[in-house]
């Protein structure tokens, strides 16, 4: 989603006109490394884009985050992490959260982990904790920058799978085990 914004954010700050080669061109350029472009603007705060026009576009990250679709994306994961979280927690008023995945260390996963939730009058807060074990950063040094990006893949590869429930409201009780069963058969 982020890419995508990020892609659209470009292009629109360019003087490229749409439904023009240029346009395109510039347009299938910023989608081969629009991962990369937002890594980017993330790590160092802005970004300069280099289109095949020879144009340099610039993108400050504070403008980035400011966009509308931005501060919706922002909200929409607020409430979604606010949801589950009441559900999950139960009675409790502080929970472990653990981000997965590439956006993981963003700024605004970082300040939710921080700020915790608010959902009518009850705040829940959250303890982060790394997505990647202890003892595997410890031998494996070298997944650690990685290791966020694919440690949903990594779960969901185990032979045994951990309790699974069918939804987050139907709770934690007598949630069936799940084993991962042989797709092909001979």
């Amino acid at each position: 989603m982020l890419d995508q914004i990020l892609h659209k954010y470009i292009l629109d700050k360019s003087s490229l006109t749409q439904d023009t080669t240029e346009y395109r061109s510039a347009s299938l350029d910023i989608r081969r490394q629009r991962r990369a472009l937002k890594e980017q603007l993330f790590a160092e705060g802005r970004l300069v884009v280099l289109l095949p026009t020879d144009e340099a576009v610039e993108v400050e990250l504070a403008a980035f985050l400011n966009l509308p679709q931005m501060r919706d994306f922002s909200k929409t994961l607020h409430d979604l992490v606010a949801e589950s979280a009441a559900i999950v927690a139960g009675a409790a008023s502080r929970i472990k959260l653990v981000a997965t995945g590439g956006g993981s260390r963003l700024p605004f996963v970082r300040k939710l982990a921080e700020e915790g939730v608010q959902l009518n009058k009850r705040h829940i807060e959250f303890d982060l904790v790394e997505a990647m074990p202890t003892t595997l950063a410890e031998t494996n040094p070298e997944l650690s920058d990685a290791f966020p990006q694919v440690a949903v893949a990594f779960g969901g590869s185990l032979p045994e799978l951990p309790e699974q429930r069918s939804s987050v409201p139907t709770g934690i009780e007598h949630a069936p085990k799940r084993l991962i069963a042989p797709m092909y058969k001979s």
